[in-house]
């Protein structure tokens, strides 16, 4: 939807939108929605079980990994990761200016 409104390309890095993502000029939207980023999965971090009954935003998730090291360069591999859904969705407010979940809402159900 925000592709089709000219607001981002799936092509487009994310340090477009996030500037201060670490290796966010080599990593694509497309990258994120392919499981081609490399962002490690934050589901499978030691400190996991700590933390995932919490409620938290989107952009308090992402902080938990985006200093980690990628594991593989992006779009060299395949490799599951919740991350990128996550980092989506902190993409999603950035660029909609609302939550996520009034996103969905006010694009999505509410038409």
């Amino acid at each position: 939807m925000l592709q089709e409104q000219g607001l981002l390309s799936i092509h487009d890095p994310i340090d477009h939108f996030l500037p201060n993502y670490p290796n966010g000029n080599k990593i694509t939207i497309h990258h994120i929605l392919t499981h081609t980023s490399g962002i490690p999965n934050f589901t499978q971090l030691p400190d996991y079980t700590e933390f995932k009954g919490i409620q938290s935003r989107p952009e308090n998730t992402v902080n938990r990994f985006k200093n980690l090291q990628l594991e593989f360069e992006p779009g060299e591999q395949f490799k599951y990761s919740n991350s990128g859904y996550v980092l989506l969705a902190h993409l999603i407010e950035y660029i909609s200016q609302e939550t996520f979940g009034d996103f969905l809402q006010n694009t999505f159900l509410d038409p």
